[in-house]
């Protein structure tokens, strides 16, 4: 990899890496909550979960949490709990992680 190449690619994991944008975070939620069986909920109950969940899964990359939502919305039949979603997008994180220090200890030529 020539040091070009390698600043390239640095750049695109940093792009890759960056924390979810709360708004997009919060219209993906609402795709994934709809049509899913739980208790009867308040506004407030449901601005809460909302808000926490946020909190919770909001230093994620978008499109890991996307995913993550994505495939509850696809797979589940309840509400899912922040563990459960956070569970989600620490297992598809792994593998970018692991790019992320292969990438940062890679060998430069020339």
């Amino acid at each position: 990899m020539t040091a070009s190449q390698h600043g390239i690619a640095i750049k695109a994991m940093e792009m890759a890496m960056m924390p979810s944008d709360p708004a997009k975070l919060t219209a993906e939620l609402a795709k994934c909550l709809i049509g899913k069986v739980s208790r009867e909920k308040t506004e407030l109950d449901i601005q809460g979960y909302a808000q926490v969940m946020r909190e919770d899964i909001g230093e994620f990359p978008f499109d890991i949490v996307a995913n993550a939502l994505k495939s509850w919305r696809r797979t589940e039949k309840f509400w899912p709990s922040n563990s459960d979603i956070r569970n989600l997008c620490q297992e598809r994180m792994r593998h970018r992680l692991f790019l992320q220090k292969k990438l940062q200890s890679a060998k430069i030529e020339g």
